[in-house]
């Protein structure tokens, strides 16, 4: 009876931590995806047509929110930022893996 109540209480543990990271992935996916919502992605990536000096009114404005925002630098922080959130997330899915016995 011990054994079973053990394990009882072993998988509502893991089912919290599982559920925890599962929000937490969520909440990183909600804000990834409003900020290209903020940067009107993929919308922002339109069609140019005729001559190369004809460049979009709204191009020319999200070129200017991107300077406002830090410009390429900003831009560069966060691509290298990727590689640290990417082995984050591995470490989390390593974590919910090993709790769920996968």
């Amino acid at each position: 009876m011990a054994v079973h109540q053990a394990m009882a209480a072993c998988d509502v543990r893991k089912a919290e931590m599982v559920g925890s990271r599962v929000g937490q992935l969520r909440e990183s996916s909600q804000l990834l995806n409003s900020i290209l919502a903020s940067l009107n992605l993929p919308a922002a990536l339109e069609d140019a047509q005729g001559s190369s000096d004809d460049v979009p009114q709204s191009l020319k404005e999200k070129s200017r929110a991107v300077q406002e925002s830090g410009g390429t630098a900003n831009l560069q922080r966060l691509i290298n930022e990727i590689p640290e959130l990417v082995q984050r997330n591995k470490e989390i899915l390593d974590e919910v893996s090993m709790a769920d016995g996968w």
